[in-house]
């Protein structure tokens, strides 16, 4: 059961702070007496945000009484509005709240830091034995200089997935011949959205009106993860700057993927998150990430209004087809600014205290994500701890596939480079906003008379793939 974020403890305590006066520059030591307030700032929303409030709650109540430590935690909701928060922060901009001491965000943040506010590095406050205990590759992530200094600690951890409405994608076996083998790949993905949108289409009598199968809101994601599949990343670091490689092979293999089924209508996304189009029975799967399992709906409602339940399974996400199986391992980590001796000793007991054993496995698995230590991440912890907790069985098993697909795949760490956030913008608006366009002007050509098969065969059309690739170069070169 969920406890009240509003603690009477924990109120107690911000009292005492808020009557009390500030921290005395002598303070040597933590003392309960005289307690500080930290806050934490993070991109979490929904039950992230819940349960890292949940967590804060039960340290403030425990630890944080006795030591004199009250962790405030401050959700933004989005990475682009923490981020902005941060900066606006650093640069001490109009409007400007005080620098937190502590936040939650994508390494990619940090060239924007440098030489306005320096950060902690972990090395100075954790043993080599205690960073033993986090997965050796999300250490690796969180190095973010030449010098191997640690500035980011992993808190939880996510890879692609694809979230299948299993209680309709079963009857397509007997209608359309595709099941769960079929999707496997990207290759065969498409080859299954086309005959289920060729089917759709031939249950009405209106020409051209069948429905797509799958939905996604990780568009870098895959764009990133298909290019190092193909051994030709995307981005390229050369001396901390961010180069393109974007050459023919790769231009074509991404034109099959993304542009080929949008422009037919085969690939949507309506809203922001895929949930949603799954959650208004748009599509049938949705290509997601771990968390994303604790928004995929148990039921659909459809615009007229009829409800209906369905049953949802998770599957690991598809790859190339004869090619390596890579995962990005995604969902950044917390850094704490560097200050007063003190402040920084009561963030690390804040951290050291959340990402401890039971307490990551708790936070993970309530989460939606996968653990971060060596000794709370297997399966059988995985399954047992959302047992206890009354995980839904969605959520449970997809944070076990992840965990699987991470040690069965290849890790792909994305480059540390500057404007990253950036790039990473330009990919989504590269390989789906424009493609969608072009799929929006193709219809209302249509609709004002022009034959389809004519108007799609122009889109698709050699021409259009040069035009569409000088687009794509042309949007990452300016995210740089």
């Amino acid at each position: 059961m969920k406890k009240n974020h509003v603690k009477i403890i924990a109120v107690m305590l911000i009292l005492i702070l808020l009557f009390s006066s500030c921290i005395n520059q002598k303070q040597t030591k933590l003392d309960p007496k005289n307690p500080i307030l930290l806050k934490l700032v993070t991109y979490y929303n929904s039950k992230q945000l819940e349960e890292l409030k949940e967590m804060a709650d039960q340290f403030n109540e425990t630890e944080g009484l006795k030591t004199g430590v009250i962790v405030e935690i401050i959700g933004m909701n989005t990475i682009s509005k923490t981020n902005e928060h941060i900066l606006k922060a650093a640069y001490n901009m109009a409007g400007s709240e005080d620098f937190p001491d502590m936040f939650i965000a994508y390494k990619s943040i940090v060239p924007y830091l440098i030489k306005r506010k320096e950060l902690v590095d972990y090395r100075d406050y954790f043993t080599d034995e205690e960073l033993e205990k986090y997965q050796p590759n999300l250490i690796a992530s969180g190095k973010i200089e030449d010098d191997e200094k640690i500035s980011m600690l992993p808190l939880g951890s996510s890879v692609n997935m694809m979230f299948v409405n299993d209680t309709e994608f079963k009857l397509l076996r007997y209608k359309i011949g595709v099941n769960y083998s079929s999707i496997k790949t990207y290759e065969g993905l498409i080859e299954s959205a086309e005959r289920y949108y060729n089917y759709t289409d031939s249950l009405t009598k209106t020409p051209n009106d069948g429905k797509p199968l799958y939905t996604t809101d990780t568009v870098a994601e895959q764009v990133l993860s298909i290019c190092r599949e193909m051994n030709k990343d995307l981005i390229i670091e050369e001396n901390g700057k961010a180069k393109i490689n974007f050459d023919y092979e790769v231009a074509r293999k991404l034109w099959d993927i993304f542009y080929v089924p949008i422009i037919k209508g085969y690939f949507i996304r309506s809203g922001r998150y895929a949930s949603e189009d799954m959650r208004t029975g748009k599509t049938l799967l949705a290509l997601s990430t771990t968390i994303g399992a604790a928004y995929m709906p148990n039921k659909i409602m459809e615009t007229n209004g009829y409800i209906r339940s369905i049953t949802m399974k998770a599957f690991n996400a598809p790859h190339l087809e004869n090619h390596n199986k890579v995962n990005i391992v995604q969902d950044g980590g917390i850094f704490t600014a560097k200050s007063m001796k003190l402040r920084e000793e009561a963030s690390i007991q804040f951290i050291k205290w959340l990402t401890n054993k039971e307490n990551n496995l708790e936070f993970a698995v309530e989460s939606g994500f996968v653990p971060v230590k060596t000794d709370n991440s297997d399966i059988d912890s995985i399954r047992n701890k959302a047992q206890a907790r009354y995980i839904d069985e969605l959520i449970r098993e997809s944070i076990v596939m992840s965990k699987l697909q991470m040690e069965e795949n290849e890790e792909y760490v994305l480059p540390n480079v500057d404007a990253y956030e950036e790039i990473r913008m330009a990919i989504e608006r590269a390989f789906f906003d424009d493609i969608k366009n072009n799929r929006k002007k193709l219809l209302e050509r249509v609709k004002n008379g022009e034959n389809y098969d004519e108007v799609l065969a122009e889109y698709l059309s050699e021409k259009s793939f040069y035009e569409w690739r000088n687009g794509v170069v042309y949007r990452l070169e300016k995210g740089i």
